[in-house]
């Protein structure tokens, strides 16, 4: 197995800020990740992204010749075309200079407010030069892949065997493969901005990854029964727990990892130890199913049986240990297997309906009726999740949601400062939609 080289010191996304200890229900069960706050929102890589044309600072001189979309902003500039000198892309140009060439090209464009009036010397640029830009196909960013109602949709990897739990951290996307025949699942990643994707460890002999999560040293994840990491850079996998019963959920805190464990709450420290059992569900057919931590609390959905069938429930328990709480108000009853993630807000459960509760309980807050998937992820400013092959959005204050991806496959999500990443289990694909 050849690994990458890469230090080991790495700004990664709070499980805390975002909300990512994100968890589905079978088939997958996905990750979080844990470490360092970034700030929420869109923001261009140096450069810019152009859509306004002529920038105020300078990038270098371009040429009109070369149609609609150039390179983009040198590393220091601003925003790509304009300040580039004139490949704004003249009558026949993109409509937002700067992101891509016109549909049949122009006469060049007049040079960007702070370039030069070379551009405006020559310049036919064609759809064909640009490839991806807003002249022909709406992308509102740079694009090496496809547009898709003004995003960017990127393949990271393909030929996957039924990619499932999905991570990030500041650089790579990890996930796990489920493989066809057990053995046959593998943890793999892929650098954020493409390369070839790489194996970082083969899953236990009895399973293959279910949930995954990441922090600054180490990937983790579970399978059918195990517990397992592995370092980011170099190194053996290491088994924390093993003799588990279908293990799936998985979260991070600095210094212990928490699963859900068919009708348990397990802990475990970080870099290997005893297991401790937090919580047993008791009660007919009583289950554990997604689990999440703050700095104060760990957080699990626990499912029994009623008279009136299958009901959950959201709890917590602060991390040192001590009495359970019951979030979910009297006379709330849950779906079945209803699953969580976490954030400063609130605590946001997905089961027939996507609500947001205070983290010291209360009024639900309804996000959106109708969900048919716990597959879902929170970024601090909005809640993303999988319904009917969409990828839909909402405020984490409410409103009508707006489906972000149409018509896809997903299976499950994440997501950082600019950008979602899903897995495809049918197609074997990876997928990342900036913005998102």
């Amino acid at each position: 197995m050849v690994r990458r080289p890469k230090a080991v010191s790495r700004t990664i996304v709070s499980a805390r800020a975002l909300g990512l200890a994100l968890v589905a229900i079978s088939p997958c069960a996905c990750g979080l990740l844990l470490g360092d706050v970034f700030d929420v929102g869109y923001a261009p890589d140096a450069g810019g992204d152009g859509a306004d044309g002529g920038g105020a600072t300078g990038g270098s001189t371009a040429d009109g010749a070369s149609g609609g979309r150039t390179s983009g902003a040198s590393s220091s500039g601003g925003s790509m075309v304009g300040s580039s000198g004139g490949s704004a892309g003249g009558s026949g140009g993109g409509s937002d200079a700067g992101l891509g060439g016109g549909a049949s090209g122009g006469s060049g464009g007049s040079g960007g407010s702070s370039g030069t009036s070379s551009g405006s010397a020559s310049g036919s640029g064609s759809a064909s030069s640009s490839g991806t830009g807003l002249g022909d196909g709406g992308c509102s960013v740079p694009c090496t892949g496809t547009c898709v109602n003004t995003r960017c949709l990127v393949t990271l990897a393909s030929n996957q065997t039924n990619p499932d739990a999905i991570a990030v951290d500041a650089t790579y996307v990890y996930w796990g493969n489920q493989g066809n025949l057990s053995p046959g699942g593998t943890v793999m990643e892929v650098p954020k901005g493409g390369a070839a994707p790489a194996t970082l460890a083969m899953a236990s002999p009895s399973g293959s990854p279910s949930g995954i999560a990441v922090n600054a040293a180490s990937v983790y994840w579970t399978d059918s029964t195990t517990v397992m990491s592995v370092p980011i850079v170099s190194g053996p996998t290491v088994t924390l727990a093993s003799g588990q019963l279908f293990p799936g959920p998985i979260a991070l805190d600095p210094t212990s990892v928490y699963w859900a464990d068919s009708s348990t709450v397990m802990k475990a420290p970080l870099d290997g130890g005893a297991p401790v059992t937090l919580v047993t569900v008791t009660g007919a057919a009583g289950s554990a199913d997604g689990v999440a931590v703050d700095g104060e609390n760990v957080y699990w959905t626990q499912s029994v049986n009623t008279s009136s069938g299958l009901a959950g429930d959201v709890m917590s328990m602060p991390l040192d240990g001590g009495a359970a709480t019951t979030l979910t108000p009297s006379g709330w009853v849950l779906g079945p297997r209803p699953q969580l993630a976490v954030d400063p807000t609130g605590v946001y459960v997905s089961s027939d309906v996507l609500f947001r509760l205070p983290p010291d309980g209360g009024a639900p807050i309804t996000l959106a009726s109708g969900v048919n998937t716990a597959n879902f992820a929170v970024d601090g400013a909005h809640v993303y999740w999988i319904s009917n092959g969409d990828i839909l959005r909402v405020d984490i204050a409410g409103g009508t949601p707006i489906t972000v991806l149409p018509s896809r496959s997903p299976t499950c999500l994440a997501v950082d400062d600019t950008s979602l990443y899903f897995t495809e289990g049918l197609s074997g694909t990876v997928m990342k939609l900036t913005p998102k």
